[in-house]
């Protein structure tokens, strides 16, 4: 059987699309604590959002384009942004690139590239750090 790569581990700054595959087991959604470099590259998303730059299909709502590009549930959207910083149902309407803004695309595109694989770089730290952690629990427990 085929296997579809989910969104959140395919190339940085690609438009998000079905988290479709035929294996059984899939990587939980991420909950918890924002890290720094998270925030981060959301506030450049929401930016990005705003300006019409995502390489994001015309249509698409912000709280779902992010929790596709962050593969976690919406509400943990939802619940990082209350109040004046609530994202509601923020519509995505892509800018028409054209001789004036072409730069300008591809320079807020390549920042929001960078600042997604800095983000990733992170996750793959906790992740090593809490395999080693449990390592040890499990090391410890045996002994």
């Amino acid at each position: 059987p085929s296997l579809v790569v989910p969104p959140f581990l395919g190339a940085p700054g690609g438009a998000p699309g079905p988290a479709t595959s035929t294996a059984t087991t899939r990587p939980p959604l991420r909950r918890g604590k924002w890290t720094v470099e998270e925030e981060a590259y959301v506030a450049r998303v929401i930016q990005e959002f705003n300006s019409g730059y995502l390489n994001a299909p015309a249509g698409a709502t912000l709280r779902t384009y992010l929790s596709e590009r962050l593969h976690c549930d919406p509400m943990r959207i939802t619940k990082k942004f209350t109040g004046d910083a609530c994202i509601g149902k923020r519509v995505f309407h892509p800018a028409v690139r054209c001789a004036t803004n072409a730069a300008a695309i591809d320079k807020a595109r390549a920042e929001l590239d960078a600042l997604e694989r800095r983000w990733r770089r992170r996750l793959e730290l906790q992740q090593k750090e809490s395999a080693k952690k449990a390592a040890a629990s499990a090391a410890a427990a045996a002994a």
